[in-house]
């Protein structure tokens, strides 16, 4: 069966040759025009003011789940530092069950003090569980009041049309879903304001044993994590055997939207009871990696229309809505050609963006004998696309090899040269035993059994740290603790991400311990920049960056971020990243370094309300102020012509960090000589210290003179200012003025006035002699 997908803005019947018809469609027109087929068409929209109104109706919801984020790592380093804890802080969570009496008496009234305690934690993810619930509902919402408008218009001129009924709608994406012979799909697309019909087919692409130790899950599992308080939703077309012995502890919810109708077929399929079992079965040998989880949603599908469908009723309307989204298919089949901006990738991204879920999918299983050959949607920006790897079925991960079939990247980017790393990870995915629709246990490979492995570590995330992530940190966490893998031979390596092995290697061991070196930071407007100060690394070590792709109407929106990092002790650039048209950025040490600093920007905002980035770390770091200087520049107030003083500038550096190649350069007036150079280097000046650059001057000119002191820096890629001045009065020493009422002093010689040539200032038993500078008369002998 096809689907078509239209978008629209304003309607009114005539032709629009700017209508993106699907070439299958058009091909199916004219082999078979008597074929009835079910199309999706997408809405044109005009409404870059849409996530404005969005972000400010959400406000109060997302301040008070950042709110409880604060609360919470508050917590955990309060604890920390009064238990004087030298290790990890969410280490002390494991130490609730530890045998030390002493330290088990005083976290019972750190508990007390605190409130921090099984109970209060739970209650803390329970709540935020209920506030994304209610931020979901009033962005589907208003996203309701905002489309229906122009799709009731889009109907009533429809139903116009022979044969034409109407299959579903959906106001995530502005797009609806008809049936209509295809001979009508001329006619259709000339209705204005449809922006694209495109094919919907939804297709099966086939794309646990010691895969739970390779991935290094079992360092969650040992700690007690096990995705206990984990939502997830699966979109699969031959339906789940949720009365397997190792799935039926899990409560699960589904709805079936396949036709024939689930109870008129046999509603289990094979490969989706495996995906299943992946995440969450709880048999002793055959474990899912979030064994414990505690909501599925199962969603039976054949089309792309059916699965917006479900992720409707999952995702926004569902009571306790799900949080994530795996999905082992693609639509379509085939690879992936559309840059990311296909109607199916933009669903993608705006799902994603708009509700906070993350969005796991199987890369593709088309083979390593071609590039670009991701299975769409795969190429979306904000999706979690995943390769297959070997493990041999061995824990050790030294000889895990990549799959033959794993499907590559890279995905183009729309209207430029430059491409995006695809897949974006791989993981476990070849000889995979797990639950099967017999009520036993199967084997089978893929990355569609790679993608659950990938699905359910981020409800190990989640149950572990509950509402302190968001799904941009969550990505970015898993993508740094990702082991770098050699493009050409698949060893361990250095070389960065790449179009086999995406990000990496899915290291959840190495994620348990790196899971606290993550945030999610704002940035407000274009040119903001932030710094970040970190512990001591590692050759290899890296530091990864992620935000998400914006739908502001039917575009997608990225906005340009650029990475810089630094070597801590001197301020020498390391490593930089600044693509144009990504959403993953990240920087890698080439040695080992006692701290580094990181520079992010928002160089390019190209969507109004700012960008949320989740930044994940080897090791610990705190986001710090920039080098910024107070200078202080001081002389002598008064001085005499011919005299030889001192000026000094007290240089203090008010940033968190270092600055480097500190110069400060003095300039004076006419009438003012510096005897040194006016250049003094300062060399670094680091953090709350202060240095002084002295010069010496003299002066051959009386009267007030302004001095100036220009302070500069060249840190981290930055030009870092200060200035200071100050005023000096300059006397003549050998001048005395007199008219004879007043003795100014002032420096100045007026008409009437003498010049003593023989008498300091303020001397009485000195003979003067004088010259009357206006009759030039002497009154010397």
């Amino acid at each position: 069966m096809l689907v078509l997908t239209l978008s629209f803005s304003q309607f009114a019947f005539g032709g629009d040759s700017s209508v993106k018809v699907d070439n299958s469609l058009e091909a199916l027109a004219h082999e078979d025009p008597l074929a009835n087929v079910e199309m999706i068409l997408v809405l044109k929209q005009d409404n870059a003011g849409l996530l404005d109104r969005l972000d400010e109706a959400t406000s109060k919801i997302d301040e008070e789940l950042e709110l409880m984020n604060e609360e919470s790592k508050e917590k955990f380093s309060l604890l920390k530092a009064e238990l004087n804890y030298e290790g990890n802080s969410e280490e002390i969570l494991e130490d609730f069950t530890s045998n030390d009496k002493k330290f088990l008496k005083n976290l019972m009234q750190l508990e007390k003090k605190y409130g921090l305690d099984d109970k209060s934690l739970n209650s803390m993810k329970f709540h935020a569980d209920e506030l994304k619930t209610e931020r979901s509902k009033l962005i589907y919402s208003l996203l309701v009041k905002e489309y229906s408008p122009a799709q009731d218009n889009l109907i009533w001129k429809l139903l116009w049309i022979d044969g034409v009924s109407i299959v579903s709608q959906d106001f995530n994406s502005n797009s609806m879903t008809i049936s209509s012979p295809i001979s009508n799909l001329e006619m259709i697309s000339s209705i204005k304001g449809i922006d694209e019909i495109v094919s919907n087919e939804f297709v099966d692409v086939d794309e646990s044993d010691v895969s739970i130790q390779a991935m290094g899950a079992d360092s969650w599992h040992s700690a007690g994590y096990d995705g206990a308080i984990g939502d997830i939703l699966s979109l699969n077309s031959g339906g789940i055997y949720t009365s397997h012995p190792s799935l039926d502890h899990i409560n699960w919810i589904s709805t079936c939207l396949i036709s024939p109708p689930c109870d008129a077929q046999n509603p289990f399929g094979g490969h989706d009871t495996v995906v299943a079992g992946i995440i969450g079965g709880d048999h002793n040998l055959y474990s899912g990696v979030s064994y414990g989880v505690d909501k599925f949603y199962n969603g039976m599908t054949n089309t792309f229309s059916q699965a917006q469908t479900a992720i409707t009723w999952a995702v926004i309307n569902s009571p306790d809505t799900a949080d994530h989204i795996t999905m082992s298919k693609s639509f379509g089949g085939g690879s992936a050609p559309y840059c990311g901006d296909s109607f199916q990738e933009k669903y993608v991204d705006e799902i994603v963006d708009f509700y906070d879920v993350n969005w796991v999918k199987s890369a593709g299983n088309n083979g390593q004998n071609s590039d670009k050959n991701v299975t769409l949607p795969a190429g979306a920006y904000n999706l979690l696309a995943v390769g297959a790897s070997d493990d041999l079925n061995t824990v050790s991960r030294n000889d895990d090899v990549l799959s033959p079939t794993s499907s590559l990247g890279p995905v183009d980017i729309c209207g430029s040269n430059e491409q995006r790393i695809k897949p974006d990870i791989v993981a476990p995915g070849v000889g995979i035993t797990n639950t099967d629709q017999a009520g036993s246990f199967s084997t089978g490979s893929g990355t569609s059994f790679a993608a659950p492995h990938v699905a359910a570590s981020i409800l190990l995330l989640e149950d572990r740290y509950g509402p302190v992530f968001s799904t941009v940190e969550e990505k970015a966490l898993l993508f740094n603790s990702a082991e770098d893998r050699d493009y050409s031979t698949g060893a361990s390596g250095n070389d960065g991400p790449d179009n086999r092995w995406g990000q990496g290697y899915l290291d959840m061991a190495r994620a348990y311990f790196e899971s606290n070196n993550v945030d999610k930071i704002n940035f407000v407007g274009e040119n903001d920049t932030k710094y970040f100060l970190t512990s001591s690394f590692s050759n290899n070590d890296k530091i990864t960056s992620v935000w998400n792709r914006h739908i502001v109407g039917n575009a997608g929106v990225v906005n340009n971020l650029d990475f810089w990092l630094y070597d801590g002790s001197n301020g020498f650039l390391l490593d930089e990243s600044n693509y144009v048209g990504r959403n993953i950025e990240q920087v890698s040490f080439g040695g080992a370094y006692n701290s580094a600093v990181l520079k992010a920007r928002l160089t390019d905002l190209n969507e109004g309300i700012g960008e949320d980035v989740g930044i994940a770390f080897t090791n610990s770091f705190t986001e710090v102020n920039g080098p910024s200087f107070l200078t202080d520049l001081d002389s002598q107030g008064n001085i005499f012509c011919g005299e030889v003083v001192n000026v000094t500038a007290n240089v203090t550096n008010l940033g968190d960090i270092g600055a480097y190649s500190v110069l400060a350069e003095l300039e004076v007036p006419a009438g003012l000589t510096v005897l040194t150079s006016s250049i003094v280097n300062l060399g670094d000046v680091q953090s709350n210290n202060n240095l002084e650059a002295q010069w010496s001057i003299t002066a051959n000119a009386s009267g007030p003179k302004l001095l100036e002191v220009g302070v500069e820096s060249d840190s981290y890629g930055e030009i870092v200012l200060d200035e200071d001045t100050f005023n000096l009065i300059v006397n003549n020493q050998s001048e005395i003025c007199f008219d004879g009422f007043d003795n100014n002093c002032n420096g100045v010689v007026n008409e009437g006035c003498w010049n003593a040539t023989r008498m300091p200032p303020g001397s009485s038993n000195v003979t003067l002699c004088m010259l009357n500078l206006t009759t030039g008369n002497s009154t010397c002998p």
